[in-house]
């Protein structure tokens, strides 16, 4: 009996630690297989990660390489001129779940992490010291007349990021400004053109005046910048593509240039509006285009307005106008874009052709009318002419002795 006893204890301790040698080979697969799936979760993802970041960078490159056209001519043909579309009440600048917005935000958001300005610091100070200033709307950045071609592209961009970031700090928390940035006559290509605006877009810089006159920019830059004035809340003041290489055939209904007007028809920052004593100022967009291998602008022109009517507006000049009812467009367009002081420099050299006595007697005939319309006014010309006739006295004083002589 006692050895029966002994020999079931030991049997029931066989199959105990058979079951505990079986139970802990069970949780030993069971992790065994955990951590195997683990292992294939954490390699799939590394394989997606590195194939998403293929893919951007293959991307940028493509774009960086001026490869396929990313906005083709008729991007905008989904969105007629005389439909709905454009409703203000209903619109939100910037709203990012719009088909439309979404549509012209192909490009990836890529950032180099380059900061140009410790890589080169001679030619980012050169840059800052002789290329740039303040002006009334902001820092003005001019790099014309062969100071900027293909070549020198890739440097522009770094220079340009490296000097905003630290001028303004990050962009994130303040939009970039540039008053206005000059790139004419730097023969630069249509994809060097392509390419700066899109970097620019991308890097969410507001430009007041935008001058990309004289270069070789065809339709893949100006569809480049049909995006980038798409993506930008801010509207701009002027842009220049005069003397280009754009082209649009005659009776063409679908070009880019009517993409172009069709991106600012529906766009909400334009017209541009002021206020003042209870009244609504429309400002048109300076917009020069001449120069280029467009067939019959004033064609286009006149198709626009007969799809939409009063909607759209050419105006005659660049002063701002009483808004009389709703306008989605208003272009005007110009020659070339007005050099600054151009008004006041011609004002001197007509002074400074006339002699002393022909100016002092337009002076003369000026105050005899002021004093015909307003008594009031007969004092301040004879202010004026006081003031600068002790001026030209010296003038006269020199003059004299030489009609003596003859």
């Amino acid at each position: 009996s006692s050895k029966s006893r002994r020999r079931s204890s030991s049997s029931k301790s066989r199959s105990k630690s058979r079951r505990r040698s079986s139970s802990s080979s069970r949780s030993c697969r069971r992790s065994s297989r955990r951590s195997r799936r683990s292992r294939d979760r954490r390699g799939r993802r590394r394989r997606d990660d590195s194939r998403r970041r293929r893919r951007r960078r293959d991307k940028s490159q493509g774009s960086a390489a001026g490869g396929s056209e990313a906005f083709p001519a008729s991007a905008f043909a989904g969105y007629g001129w005389g439909g709905s579309y454009r409703n203000w009440a209903a619109w939100s600048s910037g709203d990012a779940s719009n088909s439309y917005y979404q549509y012209h935000s192909a490009y990836p958001n890529y950032y180099s992490q380059r900061d140009y300005a410790t890589e080169k610091p001679e030619n980012y100070m050169a840059f800052v010291q002789q290329h740039v200033r303040e002006g009334a709307h902001g820092p003005e950045v001019t790099l014309s007349n062969n100071m900027c071609q293909d070549r020198h592209v890739e440097d522009l961009l770094l220079c340009i990021e490296s000097w905003l970031l630290r001028k303004y700090g990050a962009s994130n928390v303040q939009p970039w400004q540039i008053g206005s940035l000059d790139l004419s006559k730097n023969d630069l290509s249509d994809e060097s053109v392509a390419r700066i605006v899109e970097r620019l877009r991308q890097l969410s810089v507001r430009v007041h005046s935008l001058d990309l006159s004289s270069n070789k920019a065809g339709n893949k830059g100006l569809s480049a910048l049909e995006a980038y004035v798409w993506n930008c809340s801010e509207p701009f003041h002027e842009i220049s593509l005069a003397d280009n290489e754009i082209t649009v055939e005659a009776n063409a209904d679908d070009n880019v240039v009517s993409s172009f007007l069709r991106c600012l028809y529906n766009h909400p920052s334009y017209p541009r509006k002021s206020s003042s004593d209870s009244t609504v100022m429309l400002h048109p967009l300076v917009l020069c285009l001449s120069g280029n291998k467009i067939a019959d602008l004033s064609r286009l022109q006149k198709d626009i307005q007969k799809k939409v009517g009063q909607k759209a507006r050419f105006c005659s000049s660049a002063e701002a106008y009483k808004a009389d009812g709703e306008e989605f467009l208003s272009v005007y367009l110009a020659e070339r874009l007005q050099a600054k002081g151009e008004v006041a420099k011609d004002s001197k050299e007509s002074k400074e052709g006339d002699s002393a006595w022909q100016r002092r007697k337009k002076r003369r005939q000026e105050a005899e009318i002021a004093t015909v319309e307003d008594d009031s006014e007969e004092e301040v010309a004879t202010e004026i002419v006081s003031e600068e006739e002790e001026e030209e006295d010296k003038e006269i004083d020199e003059e004299e002795p030489k009609k003596s002589k003859k």
